[in-house]
């Protein structure tokens, strides 16, 4: 079987070799130098497209949530209507934003010299709310007109609209109290105290028990007067037909004490429930309002009236 014979290598296959190794290496260095500046290039591509993106927010007011000039331009008139309708809490928000340094120099000057105008006009009400024992109360919360005010009291001076407001305190395990105000314009640091307790003390408070007395003996006293009224009248009758129109004295006289004592009954009466009703209704309504500040005092006087022979009464009631 025919073999072939190893040639050896000769020198110019081998350089010819070393030349291949040289130009891939060469190669490889070229590919890496070429992605290492192209990556550069990409990072500061990024940085400059973040530095272009940066300034674009900024000229345009929207950066940080600066307001916009017709952000600017709507809160400059809209706080503008809401201070001349007395909405001076929401005038001041306006004014706030129009008062920026992104916003027009116009506007930023005018809102910046309003918000301190805004403020002096602002009136603040200060709460003061104990329990039973007299202690103060945090954990309460106020509502004024419907609308939550303060979710808890810390003590701090607390900014309402001028004008009548209604105040609703609610705290847990208590009956909520309702009180109507009149909040002037300027007036700072008002107090409001109130009683808050376990068992509550509402705008629709228990009424005073004299209002009860009195009702009832305004009751009594024409019921007096329906019987002594109706004894008379029967009497008179008899006496028309017995002996009218020339009846004794003791017969006149008995009739007549009957309806004087009737008459006097029914001023009583009417005197007296006139008293309980107003009596009641003052405790009624204002019990809540007056929860903290002062109890009522209701004193009643028995003695000779202007009129007729008999008693009268009089209510004077002090809040």
């Amino acid at each position: 079987m025919p073999t072939q014979a190893l040639l050896p290598m000769s020198s110019q296959d081998g350089d010819t070799r070393e030349g291949y190794h040289a130009a891939a290496c060469d190669a490889t260095m070229a590919g890496m130098a070429f992605a290492r500046a192209s990556s550069a290039a990409l990072r500061w591509a990024g940085r400059v497209a973040l530095v272009v993106v940066f300034l674009a927010l900024s000229s345009s007011g929207a950066a940080w949530g600066a307001p916009t000039r017709d952000e600017c331009v709507a809160s400059y008139d809209k706080g503008q209507k809401l201070r001349a309708a007395g909405s001076l809490r929401a005038a001041r928000e306006e004014f706030l934003i129009c008062a920026e340094a992104s916003c027009p120099e116009v506007t930023k000057n005018d809102c910046s010299t309003w918000i301190g105008q805004v403020e002096e006009s602002l009136p603040t009400l200060t709460f003061v709310v104990t329990d039973d024992a007299g202690n103060d109360v945090s954990e309460a919360r106020v509502s004024i007109d419907g609308a939550l005010l303060v979710e808890r009291l810390d003590g701090k001076a607390v900014r309402v609209d001028p004008g009548p407001h209604e105040l609703r305190f609610e705290r847990s395990g208590a009956a909520p109290v309702t009180l109507d105000i009149v909040v002037q314009e300027g007036e700072k640091n008002r107090r409001v105290e109130l009683k808050l307790g376990a068992g509550g003390s509402s705008s629709s408070a228990a009424i005073s028990p004299a209002a009860w007395a009195l009702g009832g003996a305004g009751l009594v006293g024409i019921t007096i007067f329906a019987v002594l009224g109706g004894i008379g009248l029967s009497q008179r009758s008899d006496a028309e037909d017995t002996c009218g129109p020339s009846c004794s004295d003791d017969v006149v006289d008995s009739i007549r004490t009957k309806f004087i004592a009737a008459d006097v009954a029914l001023s009583v009466g009417l005197v007296a429930l006139g008293a309980g009703i107003a009596i009641g209704i003052a405790t009624g309504i204002g019990g809540g309002a007056g929860a903290g500040a002062g109890a009522r005092t209701t004193t009643l006087h028995v003695g000779p009236p202007p009129f007729l022979d008999g008693v009268a009464l009089s209510v004077q009631s002090t809040f």
